[in-house]
């Protein structure tokens, strides 16, 4: 019994280092995703402290994507 108490015990600290490694990885892709919809005066003025506001954007905007996006010509 003490045998499989031990494995359970390792392969949870596991999945928890895991999880952890995954939440820093992941967290520069998820930072990026949620910045591209501000501003760019927004980005800079939530930037330090860190908080909530820093996350996520206070207006959300799409210009980042309207100005990414090519435009049609008016001729």
């Amino acid at each position: 019994m003490k045998h499989s108490l031990k494995s359970t015990a390792s392969a949870a600290a596991l999945y928890l280092v895991l999880a952890i490694l995954a939440v820093v990885a992941l967290f520069p892709l998820f930072y990026i995703i949620l910045a591209s919809f501000r501003t760019d005066e927004e980005i800079f003025r939530y930037a330090l402290p860190f908080s909530v506001n820093t996350l996520f954007p206070v207006e959300w905007t799409l210009e980042n994507y309207v100005e990414s996006t090519p435009q049609p010509k008016k001729h």
